[in-house]
């Protein structure tokens, strides 16, 4: 059982964690994705998509804060299009992915046209890619990137933040099997270390200075407990500021705790 941090409800099933760390019930992130796609099809009527597309261009694998707040200040000051900065990133993200389909939709179709019913050439690596979280439909750049980076194929949506990337990678390096964007059953987990029964997970400000976020923090930890689980949470400056020393605490702990389940 988790605390909603929108509505302050405690509901029996599915929490929904986002990229701030605020874990929300059904109903609030639904609300939530409702004003997330007005705005988006705000965006689409007004012909504002090729902005949010060029920046995804010019930075390919990772947007700086400060480009994504300079985009969110020309939309509010040049288009008066006012965007909440909790919802931004997540926005910019589907805006991507409804481009990304649209462009392999437009591929496909032309693919159609210029084949008649007897010469069509459908090639396995000419299907579609999409993310592993949300279905998605993705393009080949940003599958490529995840498969390689992050294990499975996610869109930027579901790619989660820098300094998870950054403790994913930097374990991976240092020779720990883990698993980035794990989905127990009930909740999505930062990172998984299975071997060792062990969860990561980073948390922002918000995780210690909102009171519905700590209780909620607590029911999550106290599930994961039940299934036999471990649960270290790490605060994202101390990953910005060590992720080396991290990750060696992180590796000798998932070595006793490996060795201790072995007997």
């Amino acid at each position: 059982m988790f605390k909603c941090a929108d509505c302050g409800k405690f509901p029996i099933f599915f929490s929904y964690k986002t990229r701030y760390g605020e874990e929300l019930c059904e109903n609030c992130n639904n609300l939530r994705n409702i004003r997330i796609k007005a705005k988006i099809d705000d965006l689409d009527q007004r012909g504002l998509f090729q902005l949010v597309d060029n920046l995804f261009e010019k930075y390919p694998s990772e947007i700086p804060e400060d480009e994504v707040d300079k985009l969110r200040r020309l939309f509010k000051v040049k288009y008066e299009i006012d965007i909440a900065d909790n919802i931004f990133v997540d926005l910019i993200c589907g805006v991507k992915a409804i481009i990304d389909e649209r462009n392999e939709l437009n591929r496909f179709e032309k693919d159609l046209l210029k084949n008649n019913s007897k010469n069509l050439s459908f090639k396995i690596n000419e299907k579609p890619f999409f993310c592993n979280f949300c279905k998605r439909i993705i393009d080949e750049k940003t599958y490529e990137y995840s498969k390689e980076k992050l294990g499975k194929p996610l869109c930027r949506t579901h790619q989660g933040s820098l300094s998870q990337k950054k403790l994913f990678l930097e374990l991976r390096k240092k020779g720990i099997d883990c698993e980035y964007e794990f989905f127990d059953g009930h909740k999505h987990i930062d990172i998984a270390i299975h071997d060792a029964k062990m969860y990561i997970e980073i948390d922002g400000p918000l995780h210690e200075t909102n009171v519905n976020q700590f209780i909620s923090d607590g029911y999550r930890d106290e599930f994961s407990s039940n299934d036999g689980y471990f649960t270290k949470r790490i605060p994202v400056n101390y990953i910005d500021e060590n992720l080396n020393g991290i990750t060696d605490v992180i590796k000798k702990t998932v070595e006793i705790r490996k060795n201790k389940l072995r007997k």
